[in-house]
């Protein structure tokens, strides 16, 4: 699945398996509606089996969970994610991440 120049209202965004996951130039996540709608609290994305999610030039409202054999690859984005996770052999690449 390929996404650009979108918003990605994302409670709970999964990718897993041999699935691929690119998203550029866009927001991901759902956080900042927590408020109004508290079952978004847990916004996240979550990679697992041998998933790959690449993102570029994201804002990030969400954290990420990887696992398993999970690759994530995030460049030049624009807000970080809020927390990033990974567990089994799973890794998260970052480059030019935007600093908290």
């Amino acid at each position: 699945v390929m996404v650009r120049n979108s918003t990605v209202y994302a409670d709970w965004l999964g990718v897993a398996d041999d699935a691929g996951l690119t998203i550029s130039e866009s927001t991901v996540g759902a956080l900042r509606l927590a408020a109004e709608r508290p079952d978004l609290a847990t916004s996240q994305i979550h990679v697992t089996g041998r998933g790959r999610a690449t993102f570029t030039r994201v804002r990030f409202d969400c954290g990420i969970v990887a696992e398993d054999d999970a690759l994530v690859s995030i460049s030049h984005s624009v807000q970080s994610p809020s927390y990033a996770r990974t567990s089994g052999h799973a890794v998260i690449r970052t480059t030019d991440a935007a600093s908290h």
